[in-house]
């Protein structure tokens, strides 16, 4: 039998010693690894705005009700990235393609936490903190004014091109759209968006329905289906009605009343009553110079006001060929909860195409 020796007393306290620094080593590791995997679940859970590295913001949509715009509803990051000692002022405007002369800054005002308009309207500045494109509506307008305003305020900020169209569809392949995509060209940049008739449709539709207003994205078709043009409808509380807006064109049609029409209205009286039908230019834009107007997309054009054309977008004798032609067959497509149904169809007189 083997007779084991007993360890020195000071051996036997180097060891326990030994193994309580392991211990405590181990446990500083799991304890740091555990506060790790905390600060990655608090990034993960981050505000999405933050996780995108600028100031602006991830989803910013610049329309109030009010005179006075604070910095923050700007650019909600600015103090978290650049600290608080970081320069607000306006320093002057952009051109946009409804105005090639921007905002006239002389009235507004600023300080370090709000910015002072002396009106209601769009407004244009270039800031120190960035480029923001504001739409104050007048509370006290009534609901169907402020709709039309921010589809005036859209239309008035596109331009006819396909160069922002991998934006709201950036899979060439399948038609999935992310309007929202596009918000921080449409609010926070010196550049209009650059879209054909459906896409700027969508993002007008997509606008419109983040302020509680009920949407519909219309597919209009010639007889033979072979060309087509894309608008949207709004449903207006005040009227109680659908309204047809085109914010490729810049356009709304109105009646000898002075009544917003719907595509349904609009199909029938301008092939029986031409006469009786107003065209209301909401955009105030010309068309792009052909050389600008590339069918693909071209993700570095940035537009400028020598790019534009000298033809206008609405011109009246050419908009009402263009309802007539495009009207003959049309498709009604109701905004879902999370996506477009499928479309209700109709010929041109408003009964039902059967396909």
């Amino acid at each position: 039998m083997c007779k084991i020796r007993s360890l020195p007393r000071h051996t036997i306290v180097l060891c326990v010693l030994f193994t309580i620094g392991i211990s405590l080593t181990t446990w500083k590791a799991v304890s740091y690894r555990s506060e790790l995997n905390k600060l990655q679940i608090a990034i993960t859970h981050t505000d999405e705005s933050i996780q995108n590295s600028d100031h602006i913001g991830g989803r910013p949509i610049y329309i109030f009700m009010s005179k006075e715009v604070e910095w923050k509803d700007l650019a909600p990051n600015l103090e978290i990235i650049y600290g608080k000692s970081v320069e607000k002022k306006v320093g002057g405007t952009f051109p946009v393609p409804h105005n090639f002369n921007g905002t006239d800054i002389t009235d507004i005002t600023s300080d370090n936490e709000r910015i002072y308009f002396p009106s209601y309207g769009k407004f244009y500045l270039h800031t120190t903190v960035g480029f923001f494109k504001i739409l104050l509506l007048n509370p006290e307008s009534s609901e169907d004014d402020k709709i039309l305003s921010i589809a005036s305020f859209v239309s008035g900020n596109s331009v006819h091109s396909h160069a922002d169209a991998r934006k709201i569809c950036p899979t060439y392949s399948e038609a999935i759209y992310k309007p929202d995509r596009l918000l921080k060209t449409f609010f926070a940049s010196d550049q209009p968006l650059k879209l054909h008739c459906g896409y700027i449709a969508r993002f007008l539709a997509f606008l419109l329905s983040q302020q509680g207003y009920r949407v519909q994205l219309i597919q209009l078709l010639t007889e033979d289906r072979e060309k087509g043009h894309i608008v949207m409808q709004v449903f207006l509380p005040e009227m109680n009605k659908f309204a047809m807006i085109d914010p490729d064109y810049g356009a709304i049609v109105r009646d000898n009343s002075q009544n917003i029409l719907s595509i349904q209205e609009i199909a029938n009286l301008v092939r029986k009553e031409p006469n009786s039908i107003m065209i209301e230019d909401i955009g105030n834009k010309n068309w792009l110079k052909a050389i600008y107007n590339n069918p693909e997309p071209m993700p570095d054009f940035a537009w400028t006001p020598d790019k534009s054309g000298k033809v206008r977008a609405v011109g009246k004798e050419h908009y009402l060929q263009v309802l007539k032609d495009y009207s003959a067959v049309y498709w009604i497509y109701d905004k879902g909860v999370d996506e477009w149904k499928r479309p209700d169809k109709f010929h041109w007189d408003g009964s039902a195409l059967i396909e």
